[in-house]
């Protein structure tokens, strides 16, 4: 099981980097944080990928659910379009809620984390509605950086997704016509 999860996870990040992405890439933005000078967001410093790695959740020094390298990612792809980056920054949020708060993952509140999961789905395909090609590529590229990038990470997104087996869930129509607000 697990060699098959590692196959599919090498597939996916080969398809990354030989296909690439239609977003635009800028990488200006200072280890030390501060100013983006690409979103003008207040970004984090650069974690030392050691300590970021050490744990599931990684660094997240400014509390806002992304782990720090992520959201300096994102805003680097993202940060000249802020409705983008706001529909990714909830996306991603998401993806790294499957794996760090796998422990509250539970009968009970399987459906929550899953409605809340189709609302940032919902929010990013909003956000990127004209780009399919670039859809399709940022949601690979989201999952690599907030959950293939580390064997401990894979391994505890598995046991996620074996949570969420079975669970047939949707969103009302209420749910559905909510707006992506940015942040």
């Amino acid at each position: 099981m697990l060699i098959k999860l590692l196959v599919t996870v090498s597939i996916l990040l080969s398809s990354l980097s030989a296909t690439g992405c239609a977003c635009k890439r800028i990488s200006v933005i200072s280890p030390q944080g501060g100013v983006s000078p690409v979103s003008g967001r207040i970004l984090p410093p650069e974690p030392d990928p050691a300590v970021n790695k050490a744990t599931i959740a990684g660094v997240d020094s400014n509390n806002d659910g992304l782990r720090d390298d992520v959201e300096r990612w994102l805003d680097a792809t993202y940060g000249v379009d802020k409705k983008k980056l706001s529909g990714v920054r909830k996306y991603a949020r998401e993806r790294q809620k499957d794996i760090a708060e796998i422990e509250l993952i539970t009968q009970d509140t399987r459906l929550t984390y899953s409605k809340n999961s189709l609302k940032a789905i919902d929010c990013f395909l909003e956000t990127h509605k004209d780009e399919s090609w670039e859809t399709q590529q940022g949601i690979l590229e989201i999952i690599s950086q907030t959950t293939f990038n580390t064997l401990r990470r894979i391994k505890i997104k598995h046991e996620s997704d074996k949570k969420f087996s079975g669970l047939l869930t949707g969103l009302s129509k209420t749910e559905e016509a909510v707006k992506c607000a940015e942040e």
